[in-house]
């Protein structure tokens, strides 16, 4: 299972608004590139600011349709999608636009750029309706970046904004869209740098995987045991099984329950977690298996820690006083 991140997507994104003055307003694919190309591990910040997205996408606009003035009306096509993406460097696969294997992909950590009707795409967020200032009409290209608990898909859009032309009116992602109203015309699964490139004819709804068992370590098929001799069990077992784990890097306990799950974050609510050495393991129902910000949580139980000596300190100042008063 993939790590993701505190928004509940497959990797870190950044928001970039398509309108800017006095340039096209047909630039959505190109965009829905920036997004991709600028995005980064869980844990990780993007890679690039959305002023460096913003002159990529304009410049790539301009390279494929001509110029990139406000009267340019022309969009992107799946050809110039796949041109695009072989010219930035990602590796890429068309992919079924049934909603079971674009969930698929996602829960494998691929993004999807996916082409539908605009007048399908309904944002939650705001009360299920279409989110754009203007009659919308015709394809647009958005970023799917992950799955919600309820199973819609959380995406970048950078065209749901307040002001067509205010380019500060942008509403943070991810939204989550209504998958149930889609009407998509194509899907294209983005490969991310840190990712393997799926075989041809992989399917990503039949994913299997071969569990790596950390060296040292031994596994019964339900129980996996470091050799310290703490065991690791169920959707943590699994994610050390899929993601080549260091094999020093063992618990130093079982899973526990904890609620809250972190101090440093308390919206999470209840979940279970296992410390490793390196590291620790987090669940919860919404979000599934994930690598806790370990550095983020130790620093809040430092600094609790420090307030609650202080206290101690005064208190035991006090009961000197009342004691020598005597």
């Amino acid at each position: 299972m993939i790590p993701l991140s505190s928004t509940g997507e497959i990797a870190s994104f950044q928001d970039v608004d398509q309108f800017q003055p006095a340039k096209t307003q047909f630039a959505c694919g190109f965009f829905a590139c920036a997004v991709v190309k600028s995005m980064a591990p869980v844990g990780h910040a993007p890679t690039q600011t959305p002023a460096q997205m913003i002159a990529e996408a304009e410049q790539w606009y301009a390279q494929y349709d001509g110029n990139n003035s406000i009267s340019n009306t022309n969009g992107m096509t799946l050809e110039q999608l796949y041109e695009l993406l072989a010219q930035i460097g990602l590796h890429f696969v068309p992919a079924s636009l049934d909603v079971a294997a674009l969930r698929a992909w996602l829960r494998l950590g691929y993004p999807i750029l996916v082409a539908g009707l605009e007048t399908s795409f309904y944002d939650m967020g705001l009360g299920d309706v279409v989110p754009y200032p203007w009659q919308p009409s015709g394809n647009h290209i958005i970023v799917l970046t992950g799955v919600a608990a309820d199973g819609n898909f959380l995406v970048r859009d950078s065209a749901n904004v307040t002001n067509l032309y205010n380019p500060t009116t942008l509403r943070p992602g991810p939204r989550k869209y209504d998958t149930a109203r889609m009407r998509l015309v194509s899907a294209t699964a983005v490969v991310p740098p840190w990712l393997p490139v799926p075989p041809a004819g992989f399917d990503p709804t039949k994913e299997q995987f071969v569990p790596i068992i950390p060296a040292g370590w031994h596994d019964d098929g339900n129980t996996l045991t470091a050799p310290n001799g703490h065991k690791v069990v169920h959707g943590f077992r699994e994610y050390v099984l899929k993601n080549n784990w260091p094999p020093a890097n063992m618990p130093l306990q079982e899973e526990i329950g904890r609620n809250p799950l972190e101090e440093s974050n308390p919206s999470l609510g209840a979940g279970t977690q296992q410390v490793f050495r390196w590291t620790m393991l987090e669940w919860t129902p919404s979000r599934g298996v994930f690598i806790a910000w370990i550095g983020q949580e130790f620093l809040k139980i430092r600094s609790d820690n420090t307030a609650l000596q202080a206290e101690i300190a005064a208190l035991e100042a006090k009961l000197k006083a009342c004691t020598s008063s005597y």
